[in-house]
């Protein structure tokens, strides 16, 4: 499963060095990156649809990890895979929370560019791979809706599922079932 070309990576960081460091390693490894350094700036620019976001913890306005619940609790960019990043929030306590808070990955202290690279890339793959469970899902879910066969699935004798030719075949609406 090959990764589009130059995913653009949202890098939030108020720290300028740091950023600037980080980012550069992003680019060397053939992404495209977006910056910001505060916590409000981040939740505008996600809204561009950046393949993952980058999360410090720490900012300057708004914490990172509150930034994380309101990305995730937006239908707009909950589906984004983020990161956090985190050189003072080190802690077991500090990865939970930001687990907890929505995040997809924590990674901790001075992260070798290799480890950083091969998080993102696996974050993104899994990213991938639900898009196309759900486009095949999607898919499928067409095809069964869309046959003039009656297709119903049960349970124990219970009906689950059934498209709407398997309704008029029986005579019930789906609230009867």
């Amino acid at each position: 499963m090959e990764i589009a070309a130059q995913p653009v990576i949202l890098h939030v960081e108020d720290n300028e060095i740091v950023r600037y460091t980080v980012s550069r390693v992003l680019r060397q490894a053939g992404f495209t990156v977006q910056e910001a350094a505060t916590g409000q700036e981040a939740l505008r620019l996600a809204a561009a649809q950046p393949a993952l976001i980058l999360l410090d913890v720490n900012l300057p306005d708004v914490n990172g990890i509150d930034v994380c619940r309101q990305l995730k609790a937006n239908p707009a960019t909950a589906a984004i895979p983020l990161l956090h990043l985190s050189n003072t929030y080190v802690r077991s306590e500090n990865k939970v929370k930001g687990l907890e808070s929505g995040a997809d990955g924590y990674l901790t202290g001075d992260v070798e560019p290799a480890e950083l690279i091969a998080t993102i890339k696996a974050l993104l793959r899994m990213r991938q791979a639900e898009r196309a469970r759900q486009e095949s899902e999607a898919r499928f879910r067409r095809l069964v809706e869309s046959n003039l066969i009656g297709i119903v699935s049960a349970i124990d004798e219970r009906i689950i599922e059934a498209n709407d030719t398997f309704l008029q075949i029986i005579g019930y609406t789906r609230e009867e079932l």
